[in-house]
């Protein structure tokens, strides 16, 4: 499936340069300068969230990469005679973090479910719709980091471990449903800055 492709909300002259990096020769009118600035403000904060996004990705990709030796390890000596206790632990800490954390990525890949009923029915209400659903993901984005710090803190607070051979603290593994909340929320936003969606059918399912 194809990338969201955004819009830089900076234009280009016929040079190529940003309209906020060519030096005004000409009389024109301030509100246009305001807008041009306000236009690479927007530009630079999106890229910052961004590269968020990009980070939490590649975190994600380490993290499910990594989960791969213990499986290997445990395969090998279950195959000896001597399975690990600690393997399925490991593993189910991981696969849920990289879940978590590639929620952003998977969002602006297009790869989450999207109803295309309304955009349909109303094709000249599609980019208010789409604000809308991404203000929605903002929602439950917020509403996943909040109470992941909140679970998390508590754990921390309580002290509270696995009722395992590894006996790990709690708040490390529910940390990464906080991480998850504010990677969705900021790259919801950074789809916001740059249009929303590209076209009715993309992402649609």
């Amino acid at each position: 499936m194809d990338p969201i492709h955004r819009q830089p909300c900076v234009r280009r002259n016929e040079a190529g340069i940003p309209g906020s990096q060519v030096r005004d020769t000409t009389t024109e009118p301030s509100p246009t300068k305001v807008a041009r600035h306000g236009c690479a403000i927007v530009d630079r904060v999106d890229g910052g969230l961004r590269a968020f996004g990009t980070a939490v990705n590649w975190l994600a990709t380490l993290v499910i990469t990594i989960v791969a030796l213990p499986i290997v390890y445990n395969i090998v000596l279950r195959a000896l005679g001597h399975p690990t206790i600690w393997t399925f632990e490991v593993t189910l800490y991981s696969v849920g973090a990289s879940a978590f954390l590639a929620n952003a990525v998977t969002l602006r890949e297009g790869s989450h479910f999207r109803i295309q009923f309304l955009p349909k029915l109303l094709p000249g209400y599609k980019k208010p719709l789409d604000w809308l659903a991404l203000l929605a993901t903002m929602l439950v984005g917020a509403v996943l980091a909040a109470a992941g710090v909140m679970y998390a803190y508590g754990s921390f607070v309580d002290g509270a471990r696995s009722s395992t051979l590894l006996s790990v603290p709690l708040f490390i593994p529910q940390t990464e449903i906080a991480l998850g909340g504010i990677a969705l929320f900021t790259e919801a936003l950074s789809l916001l800055l740059s249009g929303g969606y590209e076209s009715a059918e993309h992402g649609g399912k």
